[in-house]
């Protein structure tokens, strides 16, 4: 099976341009391929992140707030925005786990699995706080697509 990325997911990894010039940031990162997630409150991970318990708005101004540069985003060169090695990473991991749960499109769920499954990262350290973890998002998940 070739899992390939959703329309909604391509849609996702376009907009994080915009949201690490809005940051100030000179790379796209784990953080900003989240932000623009739950950044659709009708995402099923911002469902499922609000089942969980997660206040998103809350969340995402504390999550802003730790990577947001002082860069005006005029001085941004947008056109030389690339991903972090981790992000990159994760989204190949993203097949991995697509594949697992015999999905043929790779979808926004997959991508917050891959983020999760990497702990190694401020979006899935501030999520353990929350009692947010990769199984316990997992399970919500499955039973969300069913």
């Amino acid at each position: 099976m070739d899992a390939k990325y959703s329309a909604h997911v391509k849609q996702v990894l376009y907009q994080c341009n915009d949201e690490a010039v809005r940051l100030g940031n000179s790379f796209i990162g784990l953080e900003h391929i989240f932000l623009v997630i739950i950044a659709d409150p009708t995402d099923i991970v911002t469902s499922i992140l609000k089942k969980m318990g997660l206040d998103t708005d809350a969340f995402r101004c504390k999550l802003e707030a730790s990577i947001k540069n002082n860069v005006p985003a005029e001085n941004v060169d947008r056109n030389n925005i690339s991903f972090t090695k981790q992000a990159e990473r994760a989204m190949k991991f993203t097949y991995v786990i697509a594949k697992e749960l015999r999905s043929a499109e790779i979808t926004t769920g997959h991508l917050m699995l891959s983020i999760l499954h990497d702990r190694n990262n401020i979006v899935s350290q501030n999520l353990e706080y929350e009692n947010i973890d990769y199984s316990s998002f997992r399970q919500i998940l499955l039973n969300e697509t069913k």
